[in-house]
């Protein structure tokens, strides 16, 4: 009998596992009534940067409206069936690219831009809402809206990134390496990574946009611009001329020379993104840039 338990109770267990992995979606609902886009961009620089053989992931979480975040059919792109998985099989891009002559490989999902949109079920909720709360705890992000490191973002922006475990909300740290006279020199040469923004509500399609940024260097600092197209931001990289972008020059909308940072820009349009700009000048193997983009509910 007690051998037939000990076969009995592993099944039962890996079955209960493997139900919530493929249906936990049907068979507990969502904990959560916004669209999450969720990816990692991996750079490999190549001969030719200063800093190879150097690495950089970014790391983003975008929370956005979405265009059906209620229904269930939005769970993955192109399939009325939320369990099809088909259109995901062949996510990975693998490609050699250029940025003023020199080359990098970049490993891109293609849900990356803001035709797919993840929602999690309750124990995966509550997974990511204390891993939230820990690192407030440990400073790595900011407290609420009258808590200890929030008092530089707007006060909605704190209230929900007090709320939500998907809205980060990092310290106000400028790079105390070395000046802005100095980044300004350094990101004209430079790696620049365009973020899709996923606009979906707000009035003639504009929508406000909070962001947060961290880099897990504290001997570099990084500058970040809303641009108002992936050919603008391409546009602005090939010139070298530094700079803020002239199309979103309004306040709230840029930063430069940061460790970590947390903003709001208003007025953002459809086809936006955000332009992340670190310096060729990376000694960790793996430079990590943590970047996070809440639409602000209409």
């Amino acid at each position: 009998m007690r051998g037939i338990l000990y076969a009995v109770i592993p099944a039962v267990v890996l079955g209960l596992v493997l139900a919530n992995a493929f249906y936990g979606h049907v068979l507990f609902g969502y904990a959560y009534d916004r669209a999450i886009n969720k990816y990692s961009v991996y750079v490999h620089l190549q001969p030719g940067w200063d800093s190879h053989p150097g690495n950089i992931l970014f790391d983003v979480t975008n929370v956005w409206s979405g265009p059906a975040a209620a229904a269930e059919a939005a769970y993955l792109p192109g399939s009325a069936d939320p369990d099809d998985i088909s259109p995901l099989t062949s996510y990975n891009r693998n490609q050699l690219q250029y940025q003023k002559s020199k080359p990098y490989v970049e490993l891109r999902h293609e849900f990356s831009g803001c035709e797919t949109q993840w929602r999690p079920i309750p124990y995966r909720y509550a997974a990511d809402a204390l891993r939230s709360w820990s690192e407030v705890a440990s400073g790595v992000q900011a407290g609420g809206p009258d808590g200890e490191g929030a008092g530089h973002v707007e006060h909605a922006f704190a209230e929900a990134g007090a709320g939500d475990p998907y809205v980060m909300v990092f310290p106000n740290a400028p790079n105390a390496a070395y000046g802005p006279d100095a980044q300004s020199e350094l990101a004209r040469d430079g790696y620049a990574q365009i973020i899709p923004v996923c606009v979906a509500s707000g009035a003639a399609g504009q929508s406000t946009y909070d962001y947060a940024i961290m880099v897990n260097d504290p001997d570099i600092g990084f500058d970040a611009y809303f641009v108002r197209s992936a050919e603008d931001a391409a546009a602005h990289v090939s010139s070298g001329d530094g700079g803020v972008p002239a199309f979103y020059e309004r306040p709230g909308c840029h930063v430069t020379n940061h460790n970590s940072f947390a903003g709001t820009c208003h007025g953002v349009e459809h086809g936006s993104g955000l332009l992340i700009i670190v310096p060729d000048m990376l000694d960790l193997s793996l430079t990590k840039v943590r970047v996070g983009l809440h639409e602000r509910p209409q």
